[in-house]
């Protein structure tokens, strides 16, 4: 964060304008946040408050796409539901998010039958209703390896969720012989996927860097959020680029090991099928999406990191009270 504000600066004296200071003000944020939320989740209270506000915020961006209008039927794409988000881009992501943090809950076994219906059924609500091509494919992704975790599980709880999944999915099959899926909003939205003209990662500039003819401190450092907009005239449509672009192989590489450290965390503890369920699905939004200054993220993280810190804790005391009785 000090070396984006630092880099940011720096353009500002070579006249990019000051405009990437947002973005350092963002980063500072959502790292105290992620700091503030992981602290808080490690105490003794745990996991447990942080479950009712997730359903209750489920329930309030749901109950915002009630009041501002939706619809998942038509015959062509011709506006976007937003909720109470600023764009359906941030109400896919909210979705996105959502579902990483179930995939926590589903883990400590925090959820019963009836709960984890209610929320996949809301976030699927969420997700198709936003009609992001990236949030619907990344969700969908985190569902087949959530799906692939409870095959290879031995807890029966997990076999309830499959066969939830699978009444679900009857339920959605025989809804489907009633209704087109052409019909469908999200469906028309997917098999656009490629002809759009702001499908291609060069239009959502994720070789800035290059366009830019960069020199080798440029690369290291990277070119600046001014002077990043200025090429591709808008803002860096992704998470994985933009950082790399505005702040270098150095500066970006910081936040692309945060982000390796995070996943690499959640596979050790989650096991490859789980903690893919959960990570996956945000770097796999982040590939055309930038969802660097978005809280629900932080939180997300922040909530894994404090559930495997709370289990190796539990576990280190465990082993002590053990040794003592023995």
């Amino acid at each position: 964060m000090l070396f984006a504000l630092f880099r940011e600066c720096v353009a500002i004296i070579g006249g990019s304008g000051a405009g990437g200071l947002s973005e350092v003000a963002y980063l500072a944020f959502n790292l105290v946040v992620l700091v503030s939320v992981r602290s808080c989740l490690e105490t003794q209270n745990g996991m447990a408050p942080l479950k009712w506000g997730y359903i209750t915020a489920l329930l309030l961006a749901v109950a915002g796409l009630w009041i501002m209008g939706t619809s998942f039927t038509g015959t062509q794409v011709t506006e976007r539901a937003i909720g109470t988000f600023n764009n359906p881009n941030q109400l896919g992501y909210f979705s996105v998010c959502s579902f990483c943090l179930f995939v926590i809950f589903f883990k400590y076994r925090m959820l019963n039958a009836i709960q984890s219906i209610v929320i996949i059924g809301l976030i699927g609500v969420l997700s198709v209703s936003s009609l992001s091509k990236a949030a619907n494919i990344a969700i969908g992704l985190g569902v087949v390896f959530l799906l692939l975790s409870t095959l290879f599980s031995r807890s029966n709880w997990s076999f309830k969720i499959l066969t939830l999944v699978a009444l679900l999915a009857i339920m959605f099959i025989f809804a489907g012989s009633y209704l087109e899926l052409d019909d469908l909003l999200i469906t028309q939205r997917l098999r656009s996927i490629g002809s759009d003209s702001d499908d291609s990662l060069e239009e959502r500039g994720t070789f800035a860097l290059f366009d830019a003819g960069a020199n080798v401190l440029e690369y290291l450092f990277g070119i600046g959020y001014g002077r990043s907009f200025a090429i591709v005239g808008h803002e860096i449509h992704s998470t994985l680029a933009a950082n790399l672009v505005n702040y270098g192989f150095f500066g970006g590489g910081i936040y692309l090991l945060f982000l390796g450290y995070w996943a690499w965390k959640s596979w050790k503890k989650y096991g490859i099928w789980l903690g893919s369920a959960m990570v996956l699905p945000p770097m796999v939004y982040g590939i055309a999406h930038n969802g660097t200054r978005f809280t629900v993220f932080y939180v997300a993280i922040a909530a894994s990191l404090a559930s495997i810190s709370r289990h190796y804790a539990q576990s280190g005391k465990t082993t002590a009270e053990k040794s003592v009785n023995s």
